[in-house]
């Protein structure tokens, strides 16, 4: 995706295949953005360092024996309608094929997120061979 102007706010969530796309967005960002960053990981010894500008936290979830997936759609479940950032927020979402419907629902219904401004990708799905699944 071909990110055009500068958003107000971000959000990027995604386990450990949504990382480089991650990466290149925050590389993106000036000194002066705000937002979120959250990576869905195994465990802390597995934490992806995302380097991001100060206003935007980063954060890694462990998902320990659950699931891929299922932690990161948990936490896009959680934040609600008080949590978006105001203006324009740029949401890219992905990872596991089932975190699309948790995207879709914050970025989209609870957030009423610009769809040109969104993006929500189901870049693998569990028990698919042709898909790198993360371990």
């Amino acid at each position: 995706m071909m990110l055009v102007g500068r958003p107000d706010a971000w959000l990027l969530a995604g386990d450990e295949t949504a990382v480089p796309a991650i990466r290149r967005f925050a590389a993106m960002m000036d000194e002066h953005a705000v937002g979120r960053i959250t990576i869905e990981v195994p465990d802390a010894a597995h934490d992806l360092p995302i380097a991001a500008p100060s206003g935007v936290e980063v954060v890694q979830l462990h998902r320990g024996g659950r699931h891929a997936g299922e932690e990161l759609s948990d936490w896009l479940d959680a934040l609600d309608v008080e949590e978006r950032p105001d203006g324009c927020v740029f949401g890219f979402v992905a990872a596991e094929q089932s975190v699309v419907r948790a995207g879709r629902s914050l970025l989209l219904d609870r957030w009423t997120g610009d769809p040109s401004a969104t993006v929500v990708k189901g870049y693998w799905k569990r028990g698919t061979a042709e898909y790198h699944a993360p371990h």
